[in-house]
């Protein structure tokens, strides 16, 4: 749902953003939530500013990737996020909340930014610095890619299968009911 992408907080960090020109596209499929975001956007006289696009292909999703200054992932809860790798891939710098799973990934200030999930000011302070700052923000773009490129589904696997085969050790322990 909506409420575990954390859009309720990327919306409140938005209207910190002390520019007029920027847009945010909250990409992703229409949910119960919509209604309430939507109204947040208009009430906080966001609505030039923040669209949402329901859910897109594949393929204008990459091109998203490409054309985007900053990818801002806000999830309360979220596993591994794979569109956070995939707009590294793409070199683009990203912000993750702490509750993203891959955000040990991330290298604060080197290849993006993690926040902690609810933190408002300091969102909108990274998207404010990127905004502001835009030759830091394509070497942060270039250093997501590397990292994008160090991580390949294989190793991505092999660390997965590793921390499950453990999961199993684990219950097979006679200490462990």
């Amino acid at each position: 749902t909506r409420e575990v992408k954390g859009l309720n907080f990327l919306i409140d960090s938005l209207k910190k953003i002390k520019r007029d020109d920027w847009l945010c596209f909250i990409v992703g499929p229409k949910g119960d939530q919509d209604n309430y975001l939507k109204r947040n956007v208009i009430e906080n006289k966001l609505g030039k500013n923040v669209i949402f696009t329901g859910k897109t292909s594949e393929e204008l999703l990459l091109s998203a990737y490409v054309a985007t200054e900053i990818f801002v992932l806000p999830s309360k809860y979220e596993p591994f996020a794979l569109v956070a790798l995939e707009a590294m891939a793409s070199g683009t710098p990203v912000i993750v909340s702490d509750r993203v799973g891959m955000s040990y990934l991330i290298e604060d200030g080197k290849n993006g930014f993690v926040v902690p999930y609810g933190d408002t000011k300091l969102m909108a302070e990274k998207i404010n610095y990127l905004l502001d700052n835009p030759k830091i923000g394509r070497k942060l773009g270039y250093n997501a890619r590397q990292t994008a490129k160090n991580n390949t589904w294989d190793k991505i696997a092999r660390v997965y299968k590793s921390f499950f085969e453990g999961l199993v050790m684990c219950s097979n322990h006679p200490y462990v009911s």
